[in-house]
């Protein structure tokens, strides 16, 4: 081959590694997907955006509002960072591909003493949506963030997304960044569960609960998705299994996320990414919402909080915040999605679903991504009658990653309070914590 063919092939190869991870999809890393590569997610603000409401043609205004997110972007536990080492040893022996030539100079950048750590990705998530809030709900501040409550889960990656918040918060709402907040840290309404004994019981600790997630290990799905990064590997598929699969899409994202780097993902194409997130998905389905009635039941305290708060705001005298925000983790919100019925598909996930639910509304990329976050506002609507007098009525809105919802209480985007408190009455006014989870148990998640 003379010199001008050999350039012209260079050229081609380096042309399609550009297009390929330019190209490919950012948005489909399950759990781990970042809050700006989320499909939905509302990245812009008008200001007092989410100040108004309308129902039967009455205008309404925000009195209140509750509002958790997950902890921003972080770094990989220890255990994933381990596993990646010795992943990365293996594929050193056996490769043989020159496009994956990436691999015999790769090291693992991720110190095992920053585990599970806020990144800066993460905070600047968590900066851009108070920032964000602070301009949505502007007039309700009325220049101040003093009747605001905040709250924490005691985990660091939690506290130090509060304190990005905050100061992204009283930029929008003041003009000038403060970080001297100091939440609340409440894991009984953060962290449940992590001290639920019969979630442990029936689920955590339960090897048949997700007997869905170990089928589709073996499904004919994922033996197509070893057959092709194995190819690209120029190693034989049955050397790679399917936590093999995993730790390559995790490291992904999170060097992606975290370096600005994208070597590993060469070795996925979006069909393999949308195969092992629904793997993934199973398990988040299962583990972390409708997999069983305690994961929706054990998150009654801060589903009671928020309601029981708006029942305080309805009453002018004892109105003393306009809202909190609380700062918790994936299995905070998701179990909170379950109690209150939202993204429940018909069909569960399944190991045999993959093709039916491509398209579903459990799609954790989407509902529960780094940062992800539900806004519950009530709003007031003054009756006013022909006499001048009026009477109040009260409704409210969800908001998803910054977007409406429909509340399954009314199947409308807009419900009436009282609609919405007898429809989860069950997490209000029958929360008894120690009748669903038994004996308080050790944190040791």
């Amino acid at each position: 081959m003379d010199a001008s063919m050999t350039v012209i092939c260079y050229f081609v190869y380096f042309l399609f590694l550009f297009n390929f991870t330019d190209a490919f999809r950012k948005d489909i890393f399950s759990t781990k997907t970042a809050y700006k590569f989320s499909a939905d997610v509302q990245l812009s603000s008008v200001e007092n955006q989410f100040m108004k409401a309308e129902l039967n043609g009455k205008s309404c205004s925000a009195v209140n509002f509750q509002v958790l997110l997950r902890h921003g972007a972080r770094y990989p536990g220890y255990k994933d960072i381990r596993k990646m080492s010795q992943l990365h040893e293996m594929l050193k022996i056996i490769v043989k591909s020159p496009e994956a030539n990436f691999i015999h100079t790769w090291k693992n950048d991720f110190p095992e003493v920053m585990e599970k750590q806020l990144v800066d990705e993460g905070e600047e998530e968590q900066f851009g949506l108070g920032e964000r809030f602070g301009k949505n709900f502007k007039d309700l501040f009325h220049g101040s963030v003093d009747s605001v409550d905040f709250y924490s889960s005691s985990k660091e990656r939690c506290l130090d997304s509060a304190a990005a918040f905050y100061e992204g918060l009283t930029e929008a709402v003041i003009g000038e960044s403060f970080d001297n907040l100091k939440p609340i840290i409440d894991d009984d309404i953060l962290r449940f569960h992590a001290t639920c004994k019969n979630y442990f019981h029936h689920v955590e600790n339960n090897r048949s609960h997700l007997i869905h997630h170990k089928k589709f290990k073996t499904s004919s799905e994922m033996e197509t998705v070893a057959r092709n990064v194995a190819n690209r590997l120029g190693v034989e598929h049955a050397e790679l299994d399917a936590g093999d699969l995993k730790l390559i899409y995790f490291w992904c994202t999170f060097e992606m996320i975290i370096l600005n780097k994208d070597d590993w993902c060469y070795l996925l194409s979006d069909e393999d990414k949308e195969v092992i997130e629904y793997h993934n998905d199973i398990k988040q389905y299962w583990k972390k919402a409708y997999g069983h009635p305690v994961i929706g039941e054990m998150a009654c305290p801060i589903v009671n909080k928020i309601f029981n708060n708006f029942k305080s705001a309805i009453d002018p005298e004892t109105r003393d915040s306009v809202g909190a925000f609380y700062f918790g983790h994936c299995e905070t919100l998701a179990p909170v999605y379950a109690a209150l019925g939202l993204f429940n598909d018909s069909l569960p996930l399944t190991d045999t679903n993959f093709e039916l639910l491509r398209n579903r509304s459990f799609k954790s990329s989407k509902i529960l991504p780094f940062s992800a976050n539900i806004a519950t506002v009530l709003y007031e609507c003054p009756d006013y009658a022909e006499d001048g007098s009026h009477s109040d009525d009260f409704v409210v809105r969800m908001f998803v990653n910054e977007k409406p919802v429909v509340i399954p209480a009314c199947d409308e985007y807009v419900c009436r309070f009282d609609d919405v408190w007898n429809f989860y009455l069950n997490h209000i006014e029958s929360c008894n914590i120690e009748k669903v989870c038994g004996a308080k148990i050790r944190d040791e998640l």
